[in-house]
């Protein structure tokens, strides 16, 4: 239920950020140079342009947010040959 798909996401940020050692948050705060494709939905109970607007400042190279009007959290499921379109375009840039 409820509480089990929560807890992959608690268990995967504690494993990530609280378990980790020195090096591996250090890497991990470091920007990269790959060029990204965000892309969200703007009725995601997740995840919001604020946020991933202030997550650009991780990369050096580019960073192209696109956002969907009246999509949620699991946009190639919600839109596939839209997602499918903008990651083609990535991939065969």
């Amino acid at each position: 239920g409820l509480e089990g798909a929560l807890g992959y996401y608690w268990s995967f940020r504690r494993d990530l950020f609280g378990r980790a050692g020195a090096e591996t948050r250090r890497i991990l705060r470091q920007q990269t140079s790959v060029p990204t494709l965000a892309l969200f939905g703007d009725v995601d109970g997740a995840l919001d342009q604020t946020n991933l607007e202030a997550t650009r400042a991780c990369f050096t190279g580019e960073y192209r947010l696109v956002r969907f009007a009246g999509v949620g959290h699991f946009i190639h499921r919600e839109i596939p040959s839209v997602f499918l379109e903008h990651v083609s375009a990535l991939l065969s840039a």
